[in-house]
Parts: structure tokens; C-alpha cells; sequence
């Protein structure tokens, strides 16, 4: 009988599994690159939101410009009192009319030559040309719109004092409100703000005629 020999086991290879310590490193390498990536993210959002912060809170040239427009049209603010007490603009030309009693006022006091008031009144149309202009489209003539009666008003004031001045004051006004002397509402027609000046440079020409008047009167 021939000898049993037992046949030798198969041998059985395996692959070394990773020690813990690389798994741990390698676990800490990829939580570190997360990392990483969520600051570069949240800076990059940062750095948007403040440029389009500083976008937003940065006025346009053109909006800036009209806002100074808006201030000089309305006689550096009178013209827009009387929407903020009783919501209308009516009257916001007796606003802008004060401004130039103010200033005449002044003048009168100081006995200022007579090209001192009509330097005055030539600034103050320039003015009312100027800032008038992007408000006036279409043949528009907002209300609160009044640097054009300082203008006039300065007109009718050139040279006077006492009750010449005084008249002056009423006569031009009235002839602003009312427009029927010839000439008044014409002016009115003019396109842009020629139209928004004119009528009142015409009316201050009515006031400081009849000031004059009665000047050479007295």
C-alpha cells in the first residue's frame, strides 16, 4: 500500500492594510484641503460683496449733478417748503421771491451801488437758466421751480430803495402771478428753461420800471 502524502496547503497572499496612523493622516490632509477651499471661497464672496457695496453706495456723476440742479432750481431749498407743509407746490414762488426781498433787503442796508444788485440779479438767471434745464422737458414749468422769481425779483430791485423799492417788490410779483401785461405771458412760451426764466425777467422789468417812476417822482 503506497504512503498517503497530504497535500501541502495553498498559500494565501493578502495585502497589507494601512496602518491606522496614514489613514489618520490622510483623512487630516483632505479635511485641511476643505478647509482651505471654504476660506478662498468665502474671501472671494467677501471681496464681491464689497465691490458691489461700493457700487451701490457711490453715486453716478448725472444723478449727483441733477441733486445740485434740484437745490438750485428751488432757490436753494424754499421752493420745496411749502410741498412739505401743506403738500402742494403753491406759493413756492413767493418762497423763491423772499430769497431775492432777503438779499435786496441786504443791500439796501449796506447802500451797495447799483451794479452790485444787478450783478446779482445776472447771476441769479444764469442760475435759473441752468439748473432749470433738465426739469423743464416737454415745456414743463414745475412748481417748485423758483429761482427764476429770485431772478426776476433781483431785476425789479436794481438801483432802488425806500418806497420806490417797495413797489418795485409788489409790482413785479403781481405781474409774475397774474401775467396779463404784454410781454409777461409771451415769455412764458419760450422753449426750456428760457420759458421757465424769461416770463419772470420780463415782470421784474415791469416792477423796476415803475420803481424808477416813482423815484424820479419823489
Amino acid at each position: 500500500v503506497a504512503p498517503v502524502v497530504a497535500a501541502p496547503s495553498p498559500v494565501v497572499k493578502t495585502l497589507p492594510s494601512s496602518s491606522p496612523q496614514a489613514a489618520a493622516r490622510t483623512r487630516t490632509r483632505a479635511r485641511t484641503s476643505h478647509t482651505r477651499r471654504s476660506i478662498s471661497n468665502l474671501s472671494d464672496l467677501g471681496a464681491t460683496g464689497a465691490r458691489l457695496g461700493r457700487l451701490r453706495s457711490a453715486p453716478s456723476a448725472p444723478t449727483s449733478l441733477r441733486r445740485v440742479r434740484r437745490v438750485v432750481a428751488s432757490s436753494f431749498g424754499l421752493g420745496l417748503i411749502p410741498r412739505l407743509i401743506w403738500k402742494s407746490d403753491s406759493g413756492a414762488g413767493t418762497f423763491g421771491a423772499a430769497l431775492a426781498w432777503a438779499a435786496g433787503g441786504i443791500l439796501w442796508a449796506l447802500h451797495a451801488p447799483w451794479w452790485v444788485a444787478l450783478l446779482l440779479a445776472a447771476s441769479a438767471t444764469a442760475a435759473s437758466l441752468w439748473s432749470a434745464e433738465p426739469f423743464a422737458a416737454g415745456g414743463a414749468d414745475p412748481g417748485w421751480v423758483c429761482m427764476d422769481e429770485t431772478a426776476g425779483t433781483l431785476l425789479a430791485l436794481v438801483g432802488l430803495q425806500g418806497w420806490p423799492w417797495l413797489l418795485a417788490l409788489v409790482v413785479a410779483r403781481l405781474a409774475d402771478i397774474f401775467k396779463v401785461l404784454p410781454g409777461v405771458h409771451a415769455a412764458e412760451r419760450l422753449p426750456g428753461a428760457w420759458g421757465i426764466t424769461a416770463d419772470d425777467l420780463v415782470a421784474g422789468l415791469y416792477g423796476l420800471a415803475c420803481g424808477w417812476l416813482l423815484a424820479w417822482i419823489l
